[in-house]
């Protein structure tokens, strides 16, 4: 039988760490965002199209990472709520 308070502890540590990894790299991306717009105003010619269209892709990838990462919180907390009441002393499911 399975230690279903191993895997609760496992999930949850996951979750914390899931968590703050979207924190930092919602930071730090609104930094470099930031940092693209101003030079976006000062920066013409071929190489700030190519730029710009690069710029456009990295931020679609971006937005669907954080996206993902974002379902993938929701279901583990929706696990981790099960497992703890699976858990609870009185055995009440409900």
């Amino acid at each position: 039988m399975a230690d279903t308070r191993r895997l609760l502890t496992g999930l949850r540590e996951y979750h914390a760490t899931l968590t703050r990894h979207h924190a930092v790299l919602r930071d730090e991306y609104l930094v470099l965002e930031r940092r693209y717009h101003a030079l976006q105003h000062v920066y013409e010619g071929d190489a700030a199209e190519q730029f710009k269209a690069g710029w456009t892709r990295t931020h679609a990838t971006f937005r669907e990472y954080m996206d993902r990462g974002q379902v993938i919180q929701h279901l583990l907390a929706e696990r981790i709520d099960a497992l703890e009441a699976a858990n609870r002393p009185d055995g009440d499911l409900g």
